[in-house]
């Protein structure tokens, strides 16, 4: 039993290796293995197919590697007695195409007889067609552009040229069939119309050459961007704030957003202010503007324009006061002896916005004021103290100025100072006789219930000399009289030092 099946397997095996070396026994060649052709020409190949096995076999044929509606065989199938062999003829009718070479296989279905061939092919009418793959042209601008054919094949030809795409609403040919000779090279202008009201986008264009006479032609794609070549933009502040009746600087920024250099002309009206300024191709230039107004709000408008439009713009000015300062006096007259002083003490009032820094000055030379200069934040009051001491020998009425003023604001303020003359008198001094008497002069107004500090120790100096004179007189036996008015002489004269020392102390 199991001897038959094993002798079972050999024999299976052996119908099978005899029916494959069967099969094996057929050979192919080609004759030629390698042709040349110009498209729609006819290259014919002749396939030798031989039956090298004992017995008659049908074979198929199959071809690859060329496309399927370029050739045909003149059998696709064939039946061989043993030892026969028979011609196939392959024909292949090339088309225009870009490749030059194609490598065939030609085979026998179910063997492995299989053999390779070459198609060359060769263009004797043969044209190129070029032109820019991308354009840009200006709205309302008429610009051209051109197609360049050259016939690089052997012959003339008539070449028939054919637009499509939505570019032909911005275009226009002139030349659509002509001819040209073997090296010749021809340009065609493309007119791109001046339009307006065309879309600001890329207008797509494909051109399309065919030979009347032969199977050329040639076909290219380019694309037309229109645009707004003179454009541009402009930055400004919406909104200042500045001070009354000071330069305020604002700026106007004008960016060409266009492909052209263009001219731009800003005209601010209202404040007389015009100019003309020439910008590259995405290049910016910042006018710097200058705006002086008294307190107020503003609306300014204003213009920039170009070749092909105009821009508009509203700059609001909040124009407030900054700068500001209030002298206010504790006194609008005074009334002074001459070769005395008296201390006034008025206030500076910063009224503006700002800190700003004041100078304090007076008309007259005759007039000490302290602090000179006084820095001031906005509404911040500060007094400042003022002597006046006319010198000896003055007299009359004057119209003194008191000016606080800064760089930016100043008030001034009068002060009527009545000057009183010394009157003074000859005077005699004898034994027991006066002839005539001395005015006194007032000592000066200064508020001091009792003397403290150094004016404590002079006032009790002047008592002690004062006792002491006293007895001297009576020992001399002195006019008490004149008496008196030596001490009044030297107490006023000492009480004027002492307030001398404290203004300048202060």
């Amino acid at each position: 039993m199991k001897t038959k099946w094993i002798f079972g397997v050999i024999f299976g095996l052996a119908i099978i290796a005899g029916a494959f070396a069967q099969n094996q026994d057929v050979s192919i060649s080609i004759m030629p293995n390698e042709l040349t052709a110009n498209p729609y020409e006819i290259a014919v190949y002749d396939i030798n197919i031989q039956n090298k096995g004992t017995t008659a076999e049908t074979y198929t044929l199959s071809v690859k590697g060329i496309p399927d509606d370029w050739y045909s065989l003149s059998h696709e199938s064939l039946t061989l007695s043993a030892g026969e062999s028979k011609t196939v003829y392959l024909f292949i009718t090339p088309q225009p195409t870009e490749n030059d070479i194609y490598i065939g296989l030609v085979s026998v279905e179910g063997t492995n007889a299989s053999e390779t061939f070459r198609l060359n092919i060769v263009k004797d009418h043969l044209v190129r067609l070029s032109a820019p793959s991308q354009l840009t042209s200006c709205l309302c601008e008429e610009d051209q552009t051109m197609i360049v054919v050259e016939n690089i094949g052997k012959y003339s030809e008539n070449l028939e040229l054919t637009l499509s795409g939505d570019a032909l609403d911005i275009i226009d040919v002139e030349l659509k069939s002509f001819t040209i000779e073997p090296g010749e090279i021809k340009q065609i202008p493309i007119r791109i119309l001046p339009v307006c009201d065309a879309d600001e986008k890329t207008y797509n264009l494909e051109i399309s050459i065919k030979s009347t006479n032969s199977y050329t032609s040639a076909s290219i794609q380019t694309a037309i961007q229109k645009k707004q070549c003179y454009d541009f933009q402009i930055t400004y502040p919406e909104e200042v704030r500045t001070c009354g009746g000071v330069d305020q600087k604002f700026q106007i920024s004008v960016r060409n957003t266009g492909v052209k250099k263009d001219n731009f002309e800003v005209n601010i009206e209202e404040i007389g202010y015009s100019d003309i300024i020439n910008i590259e191709p995405g290049q910016e230039k910042i006018l710097e503007v200058s705006f002086v107004k008294e307190e107020g709000i503003y609306e300014i408008p204003f213009k920039v324009s170009s070749s092909s439009k105009e821009e508009q713009g509203l700059i609001r000015f909040m124009s407030e006061k900054c700068y500001g300062v209030e002298l206010e006096l504790d006194t609008q007259e005074l009334t002074i002896q001459a070769g005395t002083g008296k201390l006034t003490k008025p206030s500076i009032k910063n009224t503006g916005s700002r800190q700003d820094t004041f100078g304090i000055m007076a008309s007259a030379n005759w007039i000490a004021i302290r602090p000179e200069n006084l820095t001031l934040s906005p509404n911040e009051s500060q007094t400042i103290f003022v002597y006046y001491s006319p010198e000896y020998g003055a007299s009359g009425e004057y119209n003194v100025q008191l000016t606080a003023e800064s760089g930016n604001a100043s008030d001034t303020e009068t002060v009527l100072v009545n000057v009183e003359s010394q009157e003074t008198t000859a005077t005699t001094i004898g034994f027991g006789e006066t002839t005539t008497t001395e005015k006194i002069p007032e000592p000066p107004e200064i508020n001091i219930t009792e003397p403290t500090g150094m004016l404590g120790k002079v006032w009790e100096k002047i008592e002690s000399l004062s006792s002491t004179i006293s007895k001297k007189v009576d020992e001399l036996k002195l006019n008490k009289i004149v008496l008196s008015l030596i001490i009044g002489f030297v107490i006023a004269l000492a009480i004027l030092v002492v307030i001398y020392l404290i203004v300048m102390r202060g």
